[in-house]
């Protein structure tokens, strides 16, 4: 089977269209979430910073970041905004890659595995976006999300692909790949139990892949459960979302069945079909999360006429989520393979690659929050206990 994909000659190649794609989204994203009104009139407003950034080795990108606030366990936002720290960084590098990574990587791509190409770097391309927002509000969920492209190419063309420019949207070089493919995580993290939220986002995930085949939701959502585990903790670090990496033309191992004698294709393949794909998806971005803020019928509490974002909080509730981002940096650190790959690679900003943790977190000794979760009453429950038992619990069908 051929790796390659022809397209029109009226059309740029994918990896253009992605680029162009991903810095439009990019910018949505920060138009959108800036405007959306601050929960007290006093409160400052949301305002991205933006920084361009280029990488010796090849490329750049653009990040948004939020400006530093003060942190403390007050329930008030007078003299701050909604959003504690939020980044929407854009990435767009090519360059050489080593043989030991296209080894590591010939495991998920046929094409790699011929043993002359082993034994030389090869150019490479990848882009994407990283979007990471943690509220001030610990009844609002902090949300992740990352939509990526990557292609390696034949060494053929590798002198042209280590060519810098000091425009971080300039096009990268133009080759023929070798391998090419996609990938996304869309996930929800919460302090607590507002399980509309939780439903919502789901529901508008799956609508969205169910439209391109309904085999997709399903195998992404156990992928993103299985994905965000904290084995130390033996908990979820949040309520999941949908996940898919590799993801290209050929067989992958959330259907093993495809392809084979007999059966037949049941998901986009083609260049074209799997960046329609990822183009709805991130485009699902902000009908998943902004309503959770701001929709009234999601609010937990609707009755006194404020939205999520409105919601009052008490000093237990936001050390709770202190906690909280306190198990999501132990993920971060311990298990995420893109900060570790973001570490490990030659050239990258690492602060780009720190940019998802929150500005402030905790830890407590033996905390007593949240360890009446295994309850057998669970009226009595606290609201931390709630949240801890969901966690620790079976994944759930959120979007049924």
């Amino acid at each position: 089977m051929s790796t390659s994909s022809s397209h029109p000659s009226d059309e740029p190649p994918i990896r253009d269209q992605v680029q162009s794609y991903i810095y439009d989204l990019q910018e949505r994203i920060v138009t959108a979430l800036e405007a959306i009104p601050s929960p007290s009139s006093s409160a400052l407003p949301l305002k991205f910073n933006k920084r361009e950034w280029t990488r010796e080795e090849g490329g750049g990108g653009i990040a948004y970041t939020t400006s530093p606030t003060p942190a403390s366990y007050s329930t008030e936002t007078s003299a701050v905004g909604w959003m504690e720290k939020g980044a929407v960084n854009v990435s767009m590098i090519h360059g050489m890659l080593s043989p030991p990574a296209i080894k590591q990587m010939s495991t998920e791509h046929a094409a790699l595995r011929d043993e002359e190409l082993s034994k030389a770097p090869l150019p490479f391309f990848a882009g994407g976006i990283s979007i990471i927002l943690h509220p001030r509000n610990p009844h609002v969920p902090s949300v992740h999300a990352n939509y990526r492209y990557m292609e390696i190419t034949s060494p053929s063309s590798s002198s042209s692909t280590t060519a810098t420019s000091s425009d971080p949207k300039s096009p990268p070089p133009q080759q023929q790949p070798l391998t090419w493919w996609f990938g996304f995580i869309t996930d929800l993290t919460p302090t607590y139990a507002h399980t509309p939220h939780f439903t919502h986002f789901h529901k508008t995930l799956k609508s969205t892949l169910d439209a391109h085949s309904p085999i997709l939701y399903p195998a992404f959502k156990k992928s993103c459960d299985d994905y965000f585990w904290i084995e130390h903790r033996k908990e979820h670090r949040g309520v999941g979302g949908v996940r898919v990496d590799n993801f290209g033309e050929g067989p992958h191992a959330y259907f093993p069945d495809e392809g084979k004698e007999g059966s037949e294709w049941k998901r986009p393949r083609t260049k074209e079909g799997l960046f329609k794909m990822l183009k709805d998806v991130g485009d699902a971005f902000l009908p998943s999360y902004i309503p959770i803020l701001t929709d009234l019928a999601l609010s937990p509490s609707p009755t006194l006429g404020l939205s999520t974002l409105a919601t009052p909080w008490t000093p237990q509730q936001k050390r709770w989520q202190l906690i909280r981002r306190g198990r999501s940096i132990e993920f971060t650190l311990v298990y995420e393979r893109g900060t570790k790959f973001g570490l490990a690679a030659k050239g990258v900003n690492v602060e780009n690659v720190l940019a998802s943790m929150p500005e402030a977190a905790g830890w407590e000794y033996c905390s007593e929050l949240g360890n009446d979760w295994e309850g057998e009453d669970e009226e009595k429950i606290s609201e931390e206990g709630k949240m801890v038992r969901i966690l620790k619990g079976k994944p759930m069908a959120w979007a049924e």
